[in-house]
């Protein structure tokens, strides 16, 4: 039996293995709110990336490819599992599926990317966007993801607010670094190496990661399919919740049946 890790958060104990990777600004708490609920029949395995959550004291560098090498340090010895990554959680995921393939069966990708700047917006997104995360800081990144749900959900404050807690938590230099590393990482030339089965989810009014990002995703991956949330935004793992976690548990289905 493996040695438990504090930096590897271990949830339930169904007798299916899942590990989700966490999206930019969120520590594993994220998933311990919104996605144990819904997972009841699996063992979940969510790594805290340097820079956050138990293991926010480490040291950087805060980057994407050293998240990769992170995650499959703390996972490796539990054997090969289905995997699901949001946002930069999902460029993690592509990283190891492709470098570590015999780490991960299935594979999960939710309103994320292989490489951001494609388009003259997006380029110049890439320019200011460091020195926004940095003006900004945690807390007035807080506010603008609290505006942006609140104006969605209004049923949940209290759930709300303990996301915007989570983000005020961050370290400023840890976000500044994933902010330059979220717009320098290009996974494009590692997609025909990705050969699990593959399910692109995107969210038809995201304007973080829009949707041609996920057809990319799709067409590039051998095995992937592709499915859009309507009516939903990035932050669709909180207001689609039962929708986005069944559509997981569907495509995980699929292995069983197998």
């Amino acid at each position: 039996m493996p040695v438990s890790n504090p930096y590897l958060q271990i949830w339930g104990n169904g007798p299916r293995p899942l590990a989700l990777l966490c999206p930019f600004l969120f520590p594993s708490a994220l998933y311990e709110q919104l996605a144990l609920p819904h997972l009841q029949d699996y063992t979940l395995y969510v790594p805290d990336y340097p820079g956050y959550g138990h293991a926010a004291e480490l040291a950087g560098p805060y980057v994407i490819e050293r998240y990769a090498e992170w995650a499959a340090d703390l996972l490796r010895p539990y054997g090969p599992m289905p995997m699901m990554g949001y946002s930069m959680g999902g460029i993690v995921a592509q990283l190891l599926a492709a470098q570590e393939p015999g780490m991960v069966s299935r594979l999960m990708l939710a309103c994320t990317y292989a490489h951001k700047p494609q388009t003259l917006i997006e380029r110049g997104q890439g320019l200011a966007f460091a020195p926004l995360v940095k003006r900004l800081g945690p807390r007035g990144l807080a506010r603008v993801m609290y505006a942006e749900i609140i104006n969605m959900v209004r049923s949940r404050p209290k759930e709300i607010v303990r996301l915007k807690q989570l983000v005020e938590a961050c370290r400023p230099e840890v976000i500044a670094e994933n902010a330059r590393s979220l717009f320098r990482v290009d996974t494009r030339p590692l997609l025909p190496q990705i050969t699990q089965p593959t399910l692109v989810v995107a969210a038809s009014a995201d304007w973080v990661v829009p949707a041609y990002h996920a057809r990319q995703l799709a067409k590039e991956i051998p095995r992937a399919t592709l499915h859009i949330l309507p009516d939903a935004s990035h932050f669709a793992i909180y207001t689609h919740g039962p929708v986005f976690w069944t559509k997981l548990k569907d495509f995980l289905a699929e292995e069983e049946r197998a």
